[in-house]
Order: C-alpha cells, then sequence, then structure tokens
C-alpha cells in the first residue's frame, strides 16, 4: 500500500531514508489500492487497528521547495547556509560582491540630499519679484506708460519662478535615481523564500555567476510527503 504524508496524527516515521531528514514524525493517510479498498469494506466496524507502523527505507520528498538563482551578473562574495542547515524566510544566504552598485547608491543618495539649487533659485526670485513690484509702482505713478524696462523685470520674475519648479523637478528625478540604485543594489543579495533547510549547493564563494544561473536548493520540511510499501494488515 502506497501513502502519503499529510501530518494529520502520531505516525513515527523513524526509519526512513532520506537526503536531508533522517528521522520524521508525523501523521499519515493511506491512500490504498482498489483491492485493498475493498477488502477494508468486508471488515466490521471498528475492526481497523491503530498503532505505530516502522517503515523501512521509505522515500521522503519536500512538496515545496525553490531552486535560488543569481539575478545579477557578478562573482559571489558570500554564501551563508550550507548544505543541511536551516535557513529562515527573508534570510540573507547570498552576497555578490556589490563595491559599485553600493558606491553609486551613495552618490545617488547625495545628489537627492542636494537642495541648493532650489534654495538659490527660490531667493533670486524674491529679489526679482521686489525689483518687479518697485517698477510697477513708479509706473503707476508716472501714469502707467509703456516700460520695456518693466517688461524686462516681469520677464525675469517669471524666469526664477519657472527655475524654482524645475529645481524641485530636479530632486524628484535625483530621488528617484536613488530608489532605482537602491533596488539595483538588492539584487546583488538573495533572500531565503521560505523556511527550510538547504539540501544542495551548486556554487561557492568566488565563482563568477550570470543573471538564472543556480545557487543552491531550500526545502520546506514542515510538510513532507513520504512514500513506501506496507502490508494490508497494517
Amino acid at each position: 500500500m502506497r501513502f502519503r504524508n499529510a501530518f494529520l496524527a502520531g505516525l513515527a516515521l523513524a526509519s526512513c531514508t532520506t537526503q536531508f531528514i533522517p528521522v520524521l514524525f508525523g501523521l499519515v493517510s493511506a491512500n490504498a489500492g482498489p483491492k485493498t479498498a475493498r477488502a477494508a469494506d468486508d471488515n466490521p466496524p471498528g475492526s481497523a487497528q491503530t498503532g505505530t507502523i516502522k517503515l523501512n527505507n521509505c522515500l521522503i520528498k519536500a512538496v515545496k521547495m525553490a531552486r535560488l538563482a543569481s539575478g545579477q551578473l557578478g562573482v559571489l562574495k558570500d554564501i551563508a547556509p550550507k548544505e543541511g542547515d536551516a535557513v529562515k524566510k527573508d534570510q540573507i544566504v547570498v552576497q555578490l560582491m556589490d563595491d559599485v552598485p553600493r558606491a553609486n547608491l551613495r552618490v545617488a543618495i547625495l545628489t537627492a540630499e542636494n537642495t541648493i539649487e532650489i534654495d538659490f533659485a527660490t531667493k533670486a526670485n524674491a529679489v526679482d519679484v521686489k525689483e518687479y513690484e518697485n517698477a510697477l509702482g513708479a509706473n503707476r505713478r508716472n501714469g502707467n506708460i509703456f516700460s520695456a524696462e518693466l517688461e524686462r523685470l516681469k520677464l525675469s520674475m517669471e524666469k526664477s519662478q519657472l527655475q524654482i519648479v524645475k529645481a524641485k523637478q530636479d530632486v524628484q528625478v535625483n530621488q528617484a535615481k536613488a530608489k532605482q540604485a537602491k533596488a539595483e543594489l538588492d539584487t546583488y543579495r538573495i533572500l531565503a523564500p521560505l523556511n527550510g533547510v538547504v539540501t544542495r549547493v551548486q556554487k561557492y564563494p568566488g565563482e563568477a555567476v550570470q543573471p538564472g544561473d543556480p545557487i543552491f536548493e531550500v526545502a520546506k520540511t514542515d510538510v513532507v510527503q513520504a512514500e513506501d510499501f506496507f502490508a494490508q494488515r497494517q
């Protein structure tokens, strides 16, 4: 009879061989074949026996596993876990050499924090507004005659107002570039996608990797699938 581990109540799989978990404890549900099912129907209700079934050489498979790959071209700096080590979700498990993208992020942050152009344009506009208002008042006292100088001052005031707008937009663009640099830096490390055990390591520190190159595998071990054959009387 073949069964699959469902972790429902207390069956001990104490003698199962497996690559990553030599001993498991959990409940199983038996999926009997047609003949076994008919035989079970012939037994009177309540005749089924319960207890511990010892299974030898059973096969245990991970129900859920992840193959972690590099998302960036680079050289491996560190691989934290080894085969058989437990890892937690969102733990940093792989780190690529990231000196260049880290420096790029620092430059992007400094650029995004620079608001000198906004401050300068704001002060320049305050001067232009004052000059225009003084010239406008003088022109009114002189009978609102046309003055080319007045038009020039008005244009200068509007220009400095637009410079404030542009300086603010530049800061927003630089902030977006800083976020982009941070996102790029994050691709130089790999986080564990689940709680589990490392079952295979394929790359080691110092090796070059291409985007998509598999580095190691993680298997989720809190729910597994066990397969074996046992006698119908069990």
